[in-house]
């Protein structure tokens, strides 16, 4: 007999026993807690009372005691340790407002510049060079009728309007 089939043997053998071990589990009558002037000895021969459930309502207790989020987004709470349970959230930060660049004009030549409009900390056009930083942004190209503008997590590519096509 060949290794594979052994493993294969051996796999559906411990599925099937899990599978009877479960549906056991789910079908088995609750166990009823002794008699108040029984013996402890009783007590401790009859185990736990477990919950009793049906098959059909199985997947309802699986899911209603699920420790992970079904709905895959963040917490609305922050977690903080130093924080006790009765203490307010903290608050959330807003995230930060992009910039709407605009690109105004291009001057080509030895030194190409752009003129740049919605840079942050500047009111008004601002002219700008290849390779000039602006705070988070830096101008990475400058074309004939586009400019490249790199921020710390997108990259913009900002083309001239022209009034006919």
């Amino acid at each position: 007999m060949r290794r594979v089939t052994v493993a294969r043997l051996t796999l559906r053998l411990g599925t099937a026993i899990g599978a009877a071990a479960a549906l056991r589990f789910v079908t088995s009558p609750p166990v009823r807690d002794p008699a108040p002037g029984a013996r402890p000895e009783a007590a401790a021969a009859i185990g736990p009372a477990l919950p009793h459930a049906d098959a059909d309502s199985l997947s309802g207790l699986i899911k209603g005691r699920d420790p992970f989020r079904v709905a895959r987004r963040p917490a609305a709470v922050a977690f903080d340790p130093d924080r006790g349970p009765g203490a307010p959230p903290a608050p959330v930060a807003p995230p930060a407002a992009r910039p709407a660049f605009a690109l105004a004009g291009v001057v080509l030549g030895p030194a190409s510049v752009a003129l740049l409009d919605g840079l942050p900390g500047a009111d008004g056009t601002r002219v700008v060079r290849e390779g000039q930083r602006i705070g988070d942004y830096v101008v990475r190209h400058i074309g004939a009728d586009s400019v490249i503008v790199a921020g710390p997590d997108t990259v913009w590519v900002l083309r001239l309007r022209r009034a006919f096509p």
